[in-house]
């Protein structure tokens, strides 16, 4: 690449010693990449707007399995501990 040979030949300017071989690494950034800010308030507004299901959201974030599995046991975790929600869960299952 380019900047990587442009880099190399300023250092070997700069300190009067060669690199061996292609030791200059450039990593390359789109700028027109969204942000994960941008990613995720555009995977919030697809959830809100039906167009997908949480699930579906974190597969847009490129969530693991292993990820979602955790965010599921969360979940299950606050409404344990959410009274509304244990009164709704106790509603669905007809036991309130």
């Amino acid at each position: 690449m380019t900047v990587g040979w442009a880099a190399a030949l300023a250092y070997q300017i700069a300190t009067k010693t060669q690199l061996p071989g292609n030791r200059v690494r450039v990593d390359w950034h789109n700028p027109a990449t969204p942000t994960v800010a941008q990613r995720m308030d555009a995977v919030v507004r697809a959830k809100q707007s039906g167009i997908v299901s949480r699930e579906g959201a974190w597969d847009e974030l490129g969530w693991s399995p292993a990820r979602k599995r955790r965010e599921e046991g969360y979940f299950r975790n606050e409404a344990n501990l959410d009274p509304e929600m244990q009164l709704a869960s106790e509603l669905i299952r007809g036991t309130g």
